[in-house]
């Protein structure tokens, strides 16, 4: 389940319930939405123990219907590319079984380059969220 709610200024806020190892565990995080040209972006910057992480996570969605979220992650292929040829600043960190990419662009600079790059997100395995009346 997940909840958001914006404020007067359209700061929004989003809390959500997450399965660990531990249990059931309440998230909470900050959510920016973005639109350049006909394309949608959210940012979602997570709160850890009352702190929020210092990134954030990045999707490109629409809204289907006027009930359906639908949500394209990035294609990590695409943005460790970006990252190795210096196309946007951040690192690459490789461990066993995953990679951690972290875009250090300014934002105008990432939308820059995600309209250049229609490919940037897997449109194959979207996430798909269903609006509960």
């Amino acid at each position: 389940m997940i909840q958001v709610a914006f404020d007067e200024q359209g700061n929004g806020k989003v809390a959500f319930i997450d399965r660990t190892d531990q249990g059931f565990q309440l998230g909470k995080g900050e959510l920016a939405a973005v639109t350049r040209k006909d394309r949608h972006f959210l940012s979602l910057r997570n709160e850890e123990e009352e702190a929020p992480m210092d990134y954030h996570l990045f999707a490109e969605y629409t809204i289907s219907d006027d009930q359906y979220l639908i949500i394209w992650p990035p294609e990590k292929e695409v943005f460790e590319k970006a990252l190795s040829e210096k196309s946007l600043d951040g690192t690459i960190t490789k461990r066993e079984h995953s990679v951690t990419l972290l875009i250090k662009s300014p934002a105008d600079r990432v939308l820059d380059f995600l309209e250049k790059h229609p490919d940037a997100f897997d449109t194959r395995e979207p996430i798909v969220y269903r609006k509960l009346n």
